[in-house]
C-alpha cells in the first residue's frame, strides 16, 4: 500500500486484504505516517510490515519529536505482530538511535546503496 492514493473504501480494502493474506500475500504500509499511510489505514487493513517515512527517520538522532514518534509508532505495532521497517537511514548517528528504538530492519545508505540484483537471503516473512 502507499502513501500516494487516497483509500476510499477502507472496509473494502480490509476485505479485499483478506483475501489477499488467504492466498499467503503478506501486505505492507509504505511510507507510513506520510500522505494517506495513516492510522486509520493502520487499523483497517492490520499490515503485516509497516516502513516508516524516511521524514520521521531521517535525522532521528537530533530531533527529539521524531524520535518521540518512532518510538512510540513501534510500541504500537510490534504487540500485533507488524514488523517496523526504517526508510532513508541516511545519517550513521541514527542507526544507534532506531536500534535503540525497537527498529529491527531499515534500509538507507547507511546500510548499503541501491544495487542492481537483490540480496541473496529473501525477505523473511512476519
Amino acid at each position: 500500500m502507499s502513501e500516494r492514493f487516497p483509500l476510499r473504501d477502507l472496509p473494502l480494502l480490509a476485505t479485499h486484504v483478506a483475501l489477499w493474506r488467504n492466498e499467503g500475500f503478506c501486505v505492507a504500509i509504505d511510507d507510513f505516517s506520510a500522505g494517506y499511510a495513516g492510522l486509520a489505514t493502520l487499523a483497517a487493513i492490520r499490515p503485516d510490515v509497516v516502513k516508516l517515512d524516511r521524514s520521521l527517520v531521517s535525522g532521528v538522532m537530533r530531533d527529539r519529536w521524531q524520535r518521540e514518534l518512532v518510538s512510540a509508532m513501534v510500541a504500537a505495532v510490534e504487540p500485533l505482530g507488524v514488523t517496523v521497517i526504517a526508510e532513508g537511514i541516511g545519517h550513521a548517528e541514527d542507526l544507534p538511535a532506531l536500534v535503540a528504538m525497537g527498529v529491527r530492519f531499515g534500509q538507507g545508505f547507511v546500510l548499503g546503496r541501491p544495487q542492481a540484483r537483490p540480496a541473496s537471503a529473501p525477505f523473511p516473512r512476519p
